[in-house]
């Protein structure tokens, strides 16, 4: 079977992330071909490689690609992906099926554009054979919306519990890399600068929660990691500025092998205003980091009783939780992060998802 992905890019997202996953570890019988539309990002050039078939193209140059590659699926990603999967087929009566996925639990209201494609989207979504979601509460909004509830399904994202484990020395190393006390806490953040994903917002609920602290108890230290969270940030510099705990705050800037990053956290935080499944916690989790995270998309189902969830934009809950995980003795949150990463074992394996997916497409 030959599937046919259309997608603005590879760059960093948790999208990117899942289809990258799929096409890297599906079985022989999906044949996979991804067109994007912007200049080749690294994990693209990385992909194309090692052999995967990566392709930047106009659109024009995808209609001839679609004519040539005859596929039997067309997955859009995302909104801009799903548009274009159906208009294509609606006007140039392509036969293959067209298959959406949606990665929201709430459409992003940032501009008109995005405003127009959604109410779009809902009108020709009873044009397509399927839509598949990362979360049952981005499936409830959608459909409540309009969207086709025929043939749609949730397929979580997966993770690789091979790669994304725990590792004790890891902390250590980072506190002497950085020049931290052996006591020193530290909660993490994983994910690039944007108003979606809070981060603004948080960084101030931190400092007025390092201000609020006993003289004593301040060890604590926030880790930022994600595209464009580094000092060259104007708007965190700005933040941050003639704060008196600055240096509570370190900006790493986008990573790789973040797997070896997460271990360093004793909770990692994630305040995003709309989330359908965060990769971030999925991945945390798996290296038995207990989480906080804000009460978006699928998360309470997710970290269950392994962490905090929180109402997003209330301090004093945010709060209670930073003190919570910060007062807890290193067994109970070593007890957490075990749970957390049993959960995602039991739920959440790459494997299972590439077999839903497997059998979803197979299935059309």
């Amino acid at each position: 079977m030959k599937v046919i992905h259309i997608i603005v890019s590879l760059d960093t997202g948790g999208a990117e992330t899942m289809l990258i996953k799929l096409i890297e570890n599906s079985p022989p019988t999906l044949q996979h071909l991804v067109l994007t539309f912007r200049p080749h990002s690294p994990r693209a050039l990385k992909l194309i490689e090692n052999g995967y078939n990566i392709t930047k193209v106009s659109f024009w140059k995808m209609i001839k690609t679609i004519k040539t590659e005859k596929p039997d699926i067309l997955m859009g990603w995302l909104f801009h992906g799903c548009f274009l999967s159906a208009f294509v087929k609606l006007i140039f009566g392509f036969k293959t099926k067209v298959i959406w996925n949606i990665r929201y639990s709430e459409f992003p209201k940032s501009n008109f554009r995005n405003i127009l494609i959604v109410r779009v989207l809902k009108i020709i979504s009873h044009l397509v054979d399927g839509i598949i979601y990362n979360s049952y509460a981005g499936k409830k909004v959608h459909e409540d919306m309009g969207y086709n509830p025929k043939n749609s399904k949730v397929i979580y994202n997966g993770f690789n519990l091979d790669l994304f484990t725990s590792n004790v020395n890891t902390q250590i190393q980072f506190k002497k890399d950085h020049q931290l006390p052996e006591n020193s806490f530290l909660f993490g953040m994983v994910g690039r600068f944007d108003k979606l994903k809070n981060q603004i917002q948080f960084i101030n609920y931190a400092k007025e929660f390092l201000s609020s602290i006993k003289e004593e108890n301040r060890n604590i230290y926030f880790v930022f990691i994600g595209k464009n969270m580094d000092k060259t940030n104007k708007v965190i510099q700005n933040l941050l500025i003639d704060f008196e705990f600055e240096n509570r705050f370190i900006l790493l800037g986008e990573q790789k092998n973040l797997q070896k990053f997460y271990p360093c956290f004793d909770v990692h935080c994630l305040y995003s205003t709309t989330e359908g499944f965060p990769n971030v916690i999925g991945e945390s989790m798996a290296c038995e980091v207990p989480c906080i995270a804000s009460d978006v998309g699928d998360v309470k189902r997710i970290i269950g009783d392994t962490g905090w969830v929180v109402p997003i934009n209330d301090k004093n809950q945010l709060f209670f939780a930073f003190n919570q995980a910060y007062e807890a003795n290193l067994e109970t949150r070593k007890e957490l992060g075990q749970q957390a990463r049993q959960k995602i074992i039991d739920n959440y394996s790459l494997r299972n998802v590439i077999q839903e997916y497997s059998l979803f497409l197979e299935s059309q």
